[in-house]
């Protein structure tokens, strides 16, 4: 950083060194150092928004990951990771729309799909979680598990519909 402080990877491993040995707090500082300087890096972006994410910083943590998916512009995994928090922070139908989005940026991605059919089995809408699953099943028809859940989709589906 003392050759070149605008140097994004440095100030990203730096961070990561820091919160490896417990000094989040200088981690982040370092980090938001980094985006002032970098602001349209999304790597920088989703480190922050991580490390906000394990501090239990929720809504500054949802800040910053969308900030990365946004600005992310080659595939979805900022996208991905987004949707992953604001499922686990209580906001599923949301996270089923930036899934989506990432499968349009991202087709055929195995966690994408995988995601998607979860979560909308979470809230009980089987028959597009088993439109995924067979995705899933099409893509990878070595791996019996997605043949499990198209299978256990079927099964909810049918019982829902009883």
């Amino acid at each position: 950083l003392a050759i070149d402080p605008t140097d994004g990877p440095a100030h990203l491993n730096l961070a990561d060194l820091m919160r490896a040995q417990g000094r989040d707090a200088e981690a982040r500082q370092v980090l938001n150092r980094a985006i002032v300087i970098r602001p349209e890096d999304p790597d920088l972006s989703a480190a922050l928004g991580l490390l906000e994410y394990r501090s239990g910083n929720s809504a500054l943590a949802l800040q910053y990951l969308e900030r990365s998916a946004t600005l992310q512009k080659n595939g979805a995994r900022y996208r991905y990771m987004y949707a992953i928090a604001l499922h686990d922070l209580g906001s599923p139908e949301e996270a089923i729309t930036q899934l989506k989005v990432a499968d349009t940026e991202m087709p055929n991605n195995l966690a994408v799909l995988e995601a998607l059919s979860g979560y909308l089995a979470e809230l009980n809408d089987f028959s597009s979680a088993r439109v995924y699953a067979q995705r899933l099943m099409e893509l990878a028809p070595e791996d019996p598990r997605y043949k499990q859940l198209v299978e256990s989709l079927l099964q909810s589906e049918s019982k829902k519909d009883q």
